[in-house]
């Protein structure tokens, strides 16, 4: 894949990730919610393995010394899990959807969240 490519992928993945998180933790209705949540099961492994790729983001924080090996190995952890609840809440019948799709955005969100702060210190 050229670079320009892996560039307009990783985009497009954040794109999708955070106009879910934005919906997620807003009062969106169940319809837009569960789209989101079918763009996100496309985009969300795209964008993990992006991450944990030899020479990923996963990487260059651990070589920069912004992450530990066991900080990483926590955030590919929680990649794990972020997907397993993603396939859960896609399962999952409507009356339970919107508390169990707050929680999962907050979830996402503070997950970004970290990989960002480590990010800007790894720079």
């Amino acid at each position: 894949m050229r670079p320009q490519d892996t560039f307009d992928v990783i985009v497009h993945a954040h794109r999708v990730l955070r106009r879910f998180v934005d919906r997620g933790l807003s009062d969106q209705s169940g319809d837009t919610l569960r789209g989101d949540l079918e763009a996100l099961s496309v985009s969300l492994p795209v964008h993990f393995e992006f991450e944990e790729r030899s020479g990923g983001f996963l990487t260059q924080i651990q070589v920069n010394g912004a992450a530990t090996p066991q900080t990483v190995q926590r955030l590919i952890d929680e990649h794990r899990e972020l997907l397993r609840v993603l396939d859960e809440l896609l399962a999952a019948d409507d009356t339970s959807l919107r508390d169990r799709i707050r929680a999962f955005a907050t979830q996402l969100r503070d997950h970004e969240q970290e990989e960002r702060r480590l990010g800007a210190l790894a720079h």
